[in-house]
């Protein structure tokens, strides 16, 4: 039989290499299969605790940031100046400030 010959009747068959190779992937599927589950767990976690570290941090900010404005405003008594104004970058949630930021819309912006 002609090489050419033997290469057409073994064209949908795979060679001895290709078994052996589909073999190893296929006992190499589970573990890398387990080896990926437990990066991504642990990814995962490490995710986790970073969002909740930054949670707190960022509380515990606001947390500060109140006291200081409670203390400005107790020098600022103390010494016979007016009440502090709050600004709406501090009070962003608030409903007044809401709307002054509706209301003050820039010139440009306006349809004539």
């Amino acid at each position: 039989m002609s090489p050419a010959l033997e290469n057409q009747e073994t064209l949908g068959q795979p060679s001895v290499k290709e078994k052996h190779e589909s073999a190893a992937d296929k006992r190499q599927d589970p573990e890398l299969t387990v080896v990926i589950e437990d990066l991504l767990e642990q990814m995962q976690e490490k995710f986790n605790h970073m969002g909740g570290s930054i949670m707190g941090k960022m509380d515990e900010m606001g947390t500060r940031m109140d006291e200081l404005e409670r203390s400005i405003g107790q020098l600022m008594e103390q010494t016979g100046l007016e009440n502090p104004t709050t600004t709406p970058a501090l009070h962003r949630n608030s409903p007044t400030a809401k709307e002054n930021s509706e209301v003050s819309a820039p010139a440009s912006s306006v349809e004539i």
